[in-house]
């Protein structure tokens, strides 16, 4: 991501962009991930090489491959449509 459009590591600290995320949910999910700058990685290789991660934004489980645009897919682990990529969770 190297143009003027690239999202700042601090930028991660800020509110969840679903509703229904908490924050607490999120940070388990960066540290899950590795960070912010990890989760900057990752966004990059959602878009660039098409390899998704998802995530349960209720209880924070990882999901491996799962669609770009994945949406209220259904968690394993806590019995709710609460899966969502990176790329919605993050962009």
């Amino acid at each position: 991501m190297g143009d003027h459009n690239q999202i700042d590591a601090e930028e991660m600290n800020s509110q969840p962009l679903i509703k229904g995320a908490t924050q607490s949910t999120i940070d388990l999910i960066k540290e899950e991930i590795g960070g912010p700058e990890a989760v900057l990685e990752a966004l990059e290789h959602a878009v660039y090489e098409g390899i998704d991660e998802g995530y349960c934004i209720a209880c924070g489980s990882f999901y491996g491959n799962v669609e770009p645009d994945a949406r209220r897919y259904p968690c394993g682990e806590c019995d709710q449509k609460t899966v969502y990529s990176i790329l919605e969770i993050f962009s």
